[in-house]
C-alpha cells in the first residue's frame, strides 16, 4: 500500500537551516543550501506557499537556530492570526537547529527550558505548539559522513510518520487562496507562456546557427519578436505578483484591524470590570468603616456610661462613708455624755 505524501511547510529566518532540513527529509540535494541564504520577495513566496498548501498540510515546521529572535515571534503571531489559525500551533512544530548534543535528552530539555526561560512570548509560542524538536542538520560541505544528517532524518521522519497524519486545513488559509486564485492561475499561464517562448527563442537560436543570411536576418527578426513578448509577459507577471502582494497586505491589514479592535473592546470590558471592582471595593470600605465606625461608638457610650455609673458608685460610697463618719461622731458624743 502507498503511504499518501505528506506535506510541510517549512518557516524560519535566513540561515536558520531550512533549505538543510528539506535536504535531510527528502534525502536529496534539491534545496538550496546557503549560509547567508537568498533573497527573496517574502510576501510572494507566502502567496505561493499558499497556493501549494491549498488542499492542506500535515506540519508546520517552524526551524529556529538557537535564541527566538524578536522577528521570529513576529512572523510567528503574523501567520497565526492572519495565514492561518488561533489553532495552528497543534499543527506547528519547533525544530531547532545546529544543536550538537541533540542525542542528550537532558542537554535538549535544559535548552528549550532556557529558551522558555527568556522571554514570555517565547514562552507561550513553545507552550502551544505541538512539539520541540532538537536536531545538528549539517551540510554536506560541514559533514561529508553524514551520520548526523542520518541521524537527524530519522528523528524528523518518526515524528512525521507518527505524530503528523492528520490534514490541517486553516480558514486563513483557504480565505486567502480563494482571493488570489485567479492571479494565481494567471501567474501560472504567463510562467507556462514565458517558458514557452524560451523554448522557441532558444530553438531560434539554434536555427540561426544554420540558417543562410537571409534566413539570419528573419531569425533575428523572429528573436527580436520572441523577446519583446518575453519582456511583455515578465512585465505581466511582475504586475500579477504586485496585485497578489497588494491582496495580502489588504488582508494582513484586515486582520490586524481585527485584533486591534477585538484588543480594544478586551481593554474597555477589563476597565470597566476594574471600574466595578473598584465601586465594589469602595462600597465595602465604607460599609467596613461605618461598621467599625458603629462598634468604636458604642464602646465610647458604653465606656461612658461604665464611667458615670462608676463616678455614681463611687459619691454614693463617699456619702455612705460621710454618713457613717457622722454616725459614729454622733455616737462617741453621746457616749461622752452618758460619762458627765
Amino acid at each position: 500500500m502507498i503511504e499518501p505524501p505528506i506535506t510541510i511547510l517549512l518557516i524560519g529566518q535566513t540561515g536558520s537551516g531550512k533549505s538543510t532540513i528539506a535536504n535531510v527529509i527528502s534525502d536529496t540535494n534539491n534545496f538550496k543550501e546557503s549560509e547567508y541564504g537568498v533573497e527573496r520577495e517574502v510576501l510572494t513566496k507566502i502567496a505561493d506557499a499558499a497556493d501549494m498548501v491549498r488542499d492542506g498540510l500535515n506540519q508546520i515546521f517552524f526551524v529556529t537556530s538557537g535564541r527566538f529572535t524578536e522577528t521570529e515571534v513576529q512572523v510567528y503571531t503574523l501567520l497565526r492570526t492572519v495565514f492561518f489559525a488561533e489553532d495552528m500551533g497543534k499543527y506547528t512544530t519547533i525544530v531547532r537547529t545546529k544543536f550538537p548534543s541533540f542525542r542528550n535528552i537532558s542537554k535538549c530539555k535544559k535548552d528549550e527550558q532556557r529558551m522558555i526561560d527568556e522571554n514570555e512570548d517565547v514562552a507561550e509560542i513553545i507552550k502551544n505548539c505541538k512539539s520541540f524538536i532538537h536536531v545538528n542538520n549539517l551540510t554536506e560541505e560541514e559533514e561529508p559522513r553524514s551520520s548526523s544528517r542520518d541521524e537527524c532524518r530519522s528523528i524528523l521522519r518518526k515524528h512525521l510518520i507518527y505524530n503528523c497524519k492528520e490534514i490541517y486545513r486553516p480558514r486563513n488559509l483557504n480565505e486567502l487562496n480563494e482571493r488570489i486564485k485567479n492571479h494565481i492561475t494567471d501567474k501560472k499561464q504567463m510562467r507556462e507562456e514565458i517558458d514557452n517562448i524560451k523554448e522557441r527563442l532558444n530553438q531560434s537560436e539554434a536555427n540561426a546557427k544554420k540558417a543562410t543570411d537571409e534566413a539570419n536576418e528573419l531569425e533575428d527578426k523572429l528573436q527580436l519578436e520572441f523577446k519583446n513578448q518575453l519582456h511583455e509577459k515578465e512585465i505581466s507577471m511582475q504586475n500579477q505578483n504586485e496585485k497578489i502582494i497588494q491582496i495580502i497586505v489588504d488582508q494582513m491589514n484586515s486582520k490586524l484591524e481585527e485584533i486591534k479592535e477585538r484588543d480594544i473592546l478586551v481593554i474597555n470590558q477589563l476597565n470597566k470590570q476594574i471600574n466595578e471592582q473598584q465601586s465594589r471595593y469602595d462600597q465595602m470600605l465604607a460599609r467596613q468603616k461605618s461598621y467599625y465606625e458603629d462598634i468604636i461608638k458604642r464602646e465610647k457610650d458604653e465606656q461612658r456610661e461604665k464611667d458615670e455609673q462608676r463616678e455614681k458608685d463611687e459619691q454614693r460610697e463617699k456619702d455612705e462613708q460621710r454618713k457613717k463618719d457622722e454616725q459614729r461622731e454622733r455616737n462617741e458624743q453621746r457616749s461622752n455624755c452618758y460619762i458627765l
